[in-house]
């Protein structure tokens, strides 16, 4: 798939519609565009980009930034292992 389908398009406007300004729901419709494809796509991408009224290059540099967000399919599993300080404190 490239773009969203017509029905996480709606999904993601009823999500836009949540906020004062639409470039604040970009992370949860990034998440609606991840979870159709199990990655985010180039097109995916332009698409929420339009959605939210912001650049391509801003929606790809928030979804590179963040660890949850995959630009790259990703196995049927997923192992994350916390280095994180708190992780750390908690024995982990």
């Amino acid at each position: 798939m490239a773009r969203l389908t017509p029905e996480n398009t709606q999904r993601a406007r009823e999500v836009i519609a949540l906020y004062p300004k639409a470039r604040s729901a970009l992370i949860p419709v990034l998440h609606i565009a991840q979870e159709q494809d199990g990655y985010l796509t180039g097109e995916a991408m332009t698409h929420v980009a339009e959605l939210v009224g912001l650049d391509a290059a801003e929606v790809r540099g928030t979804a590179t930034f963040y660890d949850m967000l995959f630009t790259e399919p990703v196995g049927k599993y997923l192992l994350s292992i916390c280095t994180n300080i708190a992780c750390l404190l908690n024995g982990g």
